[in-house]
């Protein structure tokens, strides 16, 4: 129904200016879809992943806090604060029963939620490299006694960093042409889409 949709895109984070496209991006992926199988019994992309990129004085911070406010199944996380064991599984022990346990990370937390990132560039090398392949498995997997369990990871993420860190971090500039080299392409193929607010 346009109408409910129209109402959505213009209720939603009403005190950040930022253009109705993006909006309309955030709200499909905050309201998701469905797993549908096609003929080839391959499932139809469930979630939509967003990177939103700004520069110092932007919206960015402010819009990832509208989203986080509002969202019952979610996780705020600083990209560089962040370690691989937060963010993925890790093994502890347990005092109490004198044993080792598995303790679920951010992205095993918000299995089936939304996992969101701030100035995700400053996340180190080998947390871009977990993060990237625990979206696109939807799973995670951690040994324990010669046993591999593994963990659901079927999160959306809707992540923000500086235009510039982007930049730097995922291209590099041609110096015989005004084109860009792409420095990590499986990276930024993570996301669906990609905004520019200014």
């Amino acid at each position: 129904n346009k109408q409910i949709l129209d109402f959505l895109v213009n209720s939603f984070a009403q005190k950040v200016i930022i253009d109705p496209n993006i909006r309309l991006g955030i709200i499909l992926s905050l309201f998701g879809g469905k797993i549908n199988k096609t003929t080839s019994c391959i499932k139809d992309k469930e979630n939509l992943n967003i990177l939103i990129l700004g520069e110092h004085g932007t919206a960015g911070t402010k819009l990832l806090s509208s989203i986080y406010q509002i969202l019952p199944k979610s996780i705020y996380i600083l990209g560089e604060e962040i370690r691989l064991k937060e963010l993925t599984a890790s093994l502890k022990f347990d005092k109490l029963i004198g044993d080792w346990t598995i303790e679920g990370g951010v992205l095993v937390m918000t299995d089936k939620g939304y996992c969101i990132i701030d100035e995700i560039c400053k996340m180190g090398i080998l947390e871009k490299k977990f993060l990237k392949d625990a979206i696109f498995q939807k799973k995670i997997y951690i040994m324990r006694k010669g046993t591999i369990n593994n963990f659901n990871t079927r999160c959306s993420i809707i992540a923000s960093t500086k235009l510039s860190d982007a930049f730097s971090n995922f291209f590099v500039a041609n110096p015989n042409s005004l084109e860009f080299y792409c420095l990590q392409k499986e990276f930024p193929s993570l996301f669906d889409l990609i905004y520019i607010i200014q």
